[in-house]
């Protein structure tokens, strides 16, 4: 993939983050889950070759979470990630139990 389709893909996936960020983050204060923003996580995960089988859950890490990088809990069908997302790099995806 070429550095400027990657970066267009970057940028669109930030701003759709952003998008819903605020909305996921009173739903999840609410005590759910925001369903929309698991599905965008969840593809920058398969991008990066990591399996995500029917996102279920995006929970915001605002304690690990600054303004330059978003980190998410995603909840996979198969699989559990920390997800850390970084405008203009690929996300940092560590595998959870």
């Amino acid at each position: 993939m070429s550095h400027a389709v990657q970066h267009i893909r970057t940028a669109l996936l930030a701003t759709m983050l952003a998008a819903s960020a605020s909305a996921a983050t009173a739903q999840t204060e609410a005590g759910g889950n925001n369903l929309v923003t698991a599905d965008l996580v969840a593809t920058e995960i398969r991008h990066q070759g990591y399996p995500c089988h029917e996102p279920s859950s995006a929970i915001r890490d605002k304690d690990e979470s600054t303004p330059g990088e978003t980190v998410w809990f995603i909840g996979c069908d198969n699989a559990n990630y920390k997800v850390r997302l970084v405008p203009d790099m690929a996300a940092e995806i560590t595998p959870i139990d």
